[in-house]
């Protein structure tokens, strides 16, 4: 069947989803789908948050579509998926429907050469002026889906700014209720180049003539157990090492690993709890996200010292329509971390690194505590499926593009008193200030997983800028 006909049989039938009849009780009779070459009936199955007949009141039916539509997005396994209802003929007072998904899946082998800079942001590259030496190249090879049961394994090869060597995997659903995924990862890493301490809230760098100056061990296990499609709970224990191979490092910062520490072994365990409603988690325009974790790590220094370290963090989000060609969404972010000892410098990093606030990239503001607020309105300029016909995959010929132009303001805090690395080394007059920023966006996705986003932005210290931000589902 081809892709236009099975597309014409959905379009019919929206026409019997509309003319059914507004009450009664009805029947969930199954899926049917159209599309899946390889993956298999159970991975759509794991996202229907009932069962095969189970009754559904006419308002959870008119639900279903979207919700299961989001559901199979976010697995990042099809560049598309359509959803509709179809009622059947009545039953003994109990009107059955079945549930029909047509997807376009996408590749799933993956080798891709890479080059990419290797500092926090574009604009932190741009204060070395797009140094060459600053990027990192090699090879991803990424498996998805593998056996059409959502197994996911990489690998990873880095070279330059970087080395690093690293493999992950991630179960499919396992149990005799497929309510459990599995996930592991080893990555060892090592730079020349060490971020070694923060002076008026930027990074001062120092690299070594002729040794590794830093290098890192990690592996990780993990088990997310899924009480529904949408929440699920996930536990996990980490343990590795961090070495400092050039004894500059330390005189320039004692306090790096902790009080004249040059070698950190670490073991840590993780718990937290997720609701995902979002209608695309890449770039989502409606529903809603929250994340609730904890952590609890020891680190032991070769001397035996051990130091406690404990954290609590909360993420939130909401994304609400206002019309055909607006939305609006406001997201929360905050943690917080404490320990039987100040907190060595690589334990202190607030904001400017994984979490930030948009208009502060040049900037890092460190502290055991932070929390921002992300508020922002989008007017829709295009939300379209665009050919491309000379495409030579063809999976990848319907474009699902989104461009969106919106106003944010994004304010935060950061406490600081936890911080060891003090004194004359040590500038952070940006933490235990009100920070904000607000600006302009424009952000588009490309097949649901392929987002960019440029922002000019004006902060509470009047800096002004530019940033670009690019992000794949890798």
């Amino acid at each position: 069947m081809t892709r236009s006909s099975r597309f014409g049989i959905l379009a019919y039938l929206i026409l019997s989803f509309d003319l059914f009849c507004a009450a009664g009780t009805f029947r969930f009779d199954g899926i049917v789908i159209q599309g899946n070459t390889k993956t298999k009936a159970v991975v759509f199955r794991d996202q229907i948050p009932f069962e095969v007949g189970e009754l559904l009141t006419s308002d959870q039916l008119m639900r279903i579509p979207e919700q299961v539509e989001s559901n199979l997005r976010n697995l990042n396994l099809f560049n598309e998926v359509h959803c509709l209802v179809s009622i059947l003929k009545e039953d003994d007072g109990v009107i059955p429907w079945k549930l029909y998904i047509a997807v376009i899946e996408k590749w799933y082998l993956w080798p891709i050469p890479f080059l990419e800079f290797a500092d926090r942001n574009v604009n932190q590259w741009s204060e070395f002026r797009f140094d060459p030496d600053r990027t990192n190249y090699g090879v991803y090879l990424f498996q998805y889906n593998l056996g059409g049961m959502n197994h996911t394994l990489k690998w990873s090869l880095i070279h330059g700014y970087t080395r690093m060597q690293g493999v992950e995997y991630q179960s499919a659903r396992i149990g005799t209720q497929r309510r459990v995924r599995v996930s592991a990862e080893f990555r060892n890493s090592s730079n020349t180049e060490v971020w070694v301490s923060t002076s008026n809230n930027r990074l001062n760098f120092f690299a070594s003539e002729n040794l590794r100056a830093i290098t890192r061990q990690k592996a990780h296990l993990g088990i997310q157990y899924y009480r529904s499609p949408n929440k699920s709970i996930y536990a996990a224990g980490t343990v590795g090492g961090i070495r400092l191979n050039d004894t500059n490092v330390l005189e320039l910062n004692p306090y790096f690993l902790g009080d004249g520490i040059g070698k950190l072994k670490f073991s840590m365990g993780q718990l937290s709890y997720t609701e995902e409603r979002r209608n695309n988690r890449f770039l989502p325009t409606e529903g809603t996200y929250l994340e609730l974790g904890s952590s609890f790590s020891m680190l032991r220094s070769d001397e035996g010292r051990l130091q406690r370290v404990s954290s609590v963090g909360l993420r939130t989000g909401a994304w609400f329509k206002l019309g055909s060609k607006t939305s609006v969404y406001g997201v929360v972010r905050g943690n917080v971390k404490w320990s039987n000892r100040p907190l060595p410098y690589v334990e202190a990093r607030a904001l400017g690194y994984s979490d930030y606030i948009r208009g502060y990239e040049y900037r890092v503001i460190d502290g055991h505590a932070f929390g921002y607020v992300r508020h922002g309105v989008r007017y829709h300029i295009l939300e379209d499926r665009i050919p491309i016909n000379r495409m030579p995959l063809s999976n990848y010929r319907i474009v699902n593009t989104k461009i969106l132009a919106g106003l944010f303001l994004d304010h935060g805090y950061v406490a600081d008193s936890h911080i060891l690395n003090r004194g004359d080394r040590y500038e952070n007059e940006l933490a235990g200030t009100y920070l904000y920023a607000y600006g302009l966006s424009m952000e588009g996705s490309f097949y649901y997983d392929k987002v960019f986003r440029f922002e000019i932005s004006r902060n509470a210290s009047g800096d002004a800028g530019v940033s670009l931000y690019f992000r794949q589902a890798i």
